[in-house]
């Protein structure tokens, strides 16, 4: 069994923000398999599917994204046999990673995100592997990155960061049959441009 927690912001105010890039992946994979999520019994909206032999659920926390923790918690604490360094992804955005690319890393700190710094703390451990999702960076630097990631993407990183969404479908489905490290050695290099 694998699961795959998109993070992000629930409502319509947040839909297509940057912060929610996440979502938007999973929200991927889930049509791919022509899934449709559902509200489940702790504060997030799940669906499953099967690929590589494997049970995956995929899921996004209703909480806001600082309390991404609550929910991959009860989620872990639910299905009692995931190995979070072996059989769990979050999928995030990264405005420290420029548009277009998109980097696996097996454990590590939060990196300034408090979604992921949410989940860290909760389960207490560094271990927990994650795709992050560059979203670019603030144009200024005095810019405050906190309502540049609550943005909405432009027409045209909206049509590049389209092509990512499928590349990072692409990734999750190998992570889910080969691992972080294999995923991490043909994924990482990747980067979409707007050219193609």
């Amino acid at each position: 069994m694998k699961i795959i927690f998109g993070l992000g912001n629930p409502g319509k105010k947040y839909e297509g923000t940057r912060h929610n890039v996440g979502f938007m992946v999973v929200d991927e994979i889930a049509a791919r398999f022509g899934k449709k999520f559902k509200t489940g019994s702790f504060s997030v909206e799940t669906c499953q599917f099967e690929s590589n032999g494997e049970t995956v659920h995929l899921v996004k926390p209703k909480t806001f994204m600082n309390q991404s923790g609550e929910a991959v918690q009860k989620a872990m604490y639910f299905y009692k046999e995931i190995r979070a360094e072996k059989d769990i992804l979050i999928v995030l955005d990264d405005f420290a990673l420029p548009m277009g690319k998109i980097r696996f890393r097996e454990s590590g700190s939060a990196g300034g995100h408090q979604g992921l710094a949410s989940i860290l703390e909760s389960m207490n451990t560094l271990a927990i592997p994650r795709l992050r999702i560059g979203i670019g960076s603030p144009d200024a630097k005095d810019r405050d990155w906190v309502e540049f990631v609550l943005e909405r993407f432009t027409p045209g990183e909206l049509k590049q960061i389209k092509k990512v969404i499928k590349t990072s479908y692409e990734a999750c489905l190998y992570w889910i049959g080969l691992g972080t490290t294999a995923a991490m050695q043909k994924f990482n290099g990747v980067l979409e441009t707007e050219e193609e």
